[in-house]
């Protein structure tokens, strides 16, 4: 069995430095990826005559986690499980967003819904929906936000972060003493 001689330094020197140099991809398939992206953003991008609610963009959240109104199998922990209520984790888009569902303080009736947006830093506002009932909070700085005492009921989610809206799946919550 023959083997090779070992290269040199210099050799070895000479093979780098020519691997190093990148090959230009061939002209018409570059010309060909500038336009598939160029038509692309003709589609997307809104005409002068649009409306400002045709720039809006939608996303649909998915559930990640939700603790349900389940109370903490350990006996040390049943009291705070219920002031805790439900948490629940969505995720749109690079964004994380974390929920939180508790009884209303002081003996009043409802729930209180507080949570906070992970991700890209953006103003925004969440709004709560359920029956007749719409309420709007700012996410503050820190991307949290507090709203209630808010009826049981089905809740519609919706956060508005400047041109995006993020809904999430409707989230059922019961009679506070059903918790």
């Amino acid at each position: 069995m023959n083997s090779l001689p070992d290269p040199s330094d210099d050799e070895l020197a000479q093979r780098l430095q020519r691997s190093r140099g990148l090959e230009d991809a061939p002209r018409p398939l570059v010309d060909r990826a500038i336009a598939l992206w160029s038509s692309a953003a003709a589609v997307s991008a809104p005409g002068p005559g649009a409306a400002i609610g045709a720039a809006l963009r939608r996303l649909m959240a998915a559930l990640v986690s939700d603790s349900g109104f389940a109370p903490a199998p350990a006996l040390g922990l049943r009291a705070a499980a219920s002031a805790i209520g439900r948490q629940l984790l969505f995720h749109a888009e690079g964004r994380d967003i974390d929920l939180r569902v508790s009884p209303a303080a002081d003996g009043a009736s409802g729930w209180v819904l507080g949570g906070q947006l992970l991700g890209p830093d953006e103003p925004g506002e969440v709004q709560v929906d359920v029956d007749a009932v719409t309420l709007s909070v700012p996410i503050s700085e820190l991307g949290e936000f507090r709203c209630g005492p808010l009826p049981a009921g089905r809740w519609q989610v919706v956060l508005k972060l400047g041109a995006l809206l993020i809904e999430l799946p409707p989230i059922e919550v019961p009679e506070s003493g059903a918790a």
